[in-house]
């Protein structure tokens, strides 16, 4: 009675989504111990047990497997032991490997065949044995399963036959992916690059699309779809596209998402992360199934960037960063000799004198430059964090960007990002109102910096920013950095870094 409530139970610990064993090969090594029973209990020792497993699903009932198994016991007789015996089985049988929760299995088993005995004195013989066993498995992942089992065997023999029991552990290995398209076949899917400097906007958005189609002859309800990555999803499904019901032969395209844990913000290497795209679905008759397709995703560390959104600079203006706030506030402590300055100039002016005596190298890009495109695709760019930017005393126009933005944020100063082709510069607003030397932005006016020209100087930068900034009706893009901010927080660095290191006069020249 237990049995036959088992096998319609969708889950029997309760468990509303179930892992089914939709694979066609699989290998199961043994190891254990063979004790026999009755009569040859007093004659035959305890002894080791090895197996030896092939699993073929042909489809035939769901969580069905034929078995082909070999098997080798040897020990010593137990009145004498120089003697030593051995018995090798041979033969098939059946496994019901049913799903007891997400990861756990109940194995039923049973199996007949052939076996050799070899006796010290009886030489060898051939006859058949009958066994029924049980197990507990464990899945690792989806190609890896651990567990225990039990056996009851029994050798037949014309005078008197031999019972035993086996105890074993057991290793299975599956083949392959999961072959579960009987029911819902993965047609076609498509994986977006994920960018950790996006990492919030992936609460939202969706990193791909798969296309379902159903295959069995009656209806799938309550389909949902989602993205798992090995190490860096959640594994929370809330976020899982889903549709009521697919009717037989039907397709359809769902969008992929995944809920990243907070380690993607800070990968600092590009990787392909391994997992897998997971479908749940209940069937006819109320069962819970889910099959997934093996992927590799191409994630890009936390450095790199594709520009389709100038916001998207937001994440790296890390002004509360505490190596840059020091190195704010020692170029702030050191006087400057020049008088009739109003605070908010006094700070640029120090800041850009700072930078300008590192002095702040112009570099490109270890990858792609800003904007590049290749067949209409934007390349993937890398942008510094200002703390990189500083300790490597130079970076390209984003960079220096980013960091002077961040420096002046940090002292309360508003600026605003500017792209155009091939280029980004910084607008700074110091409540200079002189139409022939600033740009108007949002009904206020700004000076318009051009930020790798900081090495020359803050006049120079600021000719040069007002000579390079975009006219209108030319190709722009321009976002106050506060607005930034709020779409793409900054990245907050768990690592301590001192910038100590690097000298600065800001002596006015």
């Amino acid at each position: 009675m237990f049995f036959l409530w088992l096998i319609n139970t969708p889950s029997s610990f309760g468990a509303q989504e179930v892992k089914t064993p939709f694979y066609d090969w699989s290998v199961q090594l043994e190891l254990g111990a063979f004790e026999p029973l009755g009569y040859y209990r007093d004659k035959l020792d305890s002894a080791y047990a090895l197996g030896v497993k092939a699993h073929y699903n042909a489809g035939w009932l769901d969580h069905l497997f034929w078995d082909g198994e070999i098997g080798y016991v040897f020990s010593d007789m137990k009145m004498d032991a120089a003697k030593k015996f051995s018995i090798v089985p041979l033969g098939s049988g059946f496994s019901y490997f049913y799903p007891l929760s997400e990861d756990f299995f109940l194995d039923a088993n049973a199996g007949l065949g052939f076996f050799m005995l070899n006796a010290p004195e009886g030489g060898i013989f051939y006859n058949f044995y009958t066994r029924v066993g049980t197990g507990i498995f464990y899945s690792i992942n989806y190609h890896l399963q651990v567990g225990l089992i039990g056996n009851y065997q029994y050798f037949h023999d014309p005078e008197k036959g031999i019972s035993s029991l086996e105890a074993k552990a057991a290793v299975r290995y599956v083949f392959g992916d999961p072959a579960s398209e009987k029911d819902l076949f993965f047609k076609d899917h498509e994986l977006y690059p994920v960018f950790a400097s996006n990492f919030l906007d992936y609460l939202e958005i969706p990193v791909g699309a798969v296309t379902l189609r159903n295959q069995s002859a009656k209806p799938l309800k309550r389909v949902q779809v989602f993205l798992e990555i090995e190490g860096l999803s959640d594994g929370n499904h809330e976020k899982g596209a889903s549709v009521d019901e697919l009717i037989p032969g039907a397709e359809i395209t769902l969008p992929l998402r995944v809920l990243w844990k907070e380690a993607l913000r800070y990968q600092k290497a590009d990787l392909r992360g391994h997992g897998f795209i997971v479908a749940h679905y209940t069937r006819a008759d109320g069962s819970r199934y889910q099959t997934r397709k093996s992927v590799e995703a191409i994630i890009y560390g936390r450095n790199k960037i594709i520009w389709d959104k100038l916001a998207k600079l937001g994440t790296f203006i890390s002004f509360n960063d505490p190596a840059l706030l020091d190195f704010s506030r020692e170029a702030l402590r050191a006087p400057l000799d020049v008088p009739y300055l109003y605070s908010q100039w006094s700070q640029l002016l120090k800041i850009a004198q700072a930078l300008k005596s590192l002095p702040l190298e112009y570099v490109k890009d270890p990858g792609a430059a800003f904007f590049q495109f290749d067949g209409g695709r934007a390349v993937v760019d890398h942008v510094q964090y200002p703390r990189e930017t500083l300790s490597r005393q130079g970076g390209d126009c984003d960079d220096s960007s980013v960091l002077l933005a961040s420096l002046l944020e940090g002292l309360g100063m508003k600026t605003a990002l500017v792209s155009k082709p091939s280029h980004v510069m910084l607008l700074v607003e110091t409540g200079l109102e002189i139409p022939e030397l600033t740009v108007e932005f949002e009904g206020r006016s700004w000076i318009a910096l051009e930020t790798t020209l900081l090495k020359e100087g803050l006049i120079r930068a600021w000719i040069e920013g007002k000579r390079n900034f975009p006219r209108a009706g030319e190709p722009r893009e321009i976002v106050a950095t506060q607005s930034a901010l709020e779409l793409y927080s900054p990245l907050e660095f768990k690592e301590r870094q001192s910038l100590k290191s690097l000298t600065f006069d800001v002596t006015y020249k």
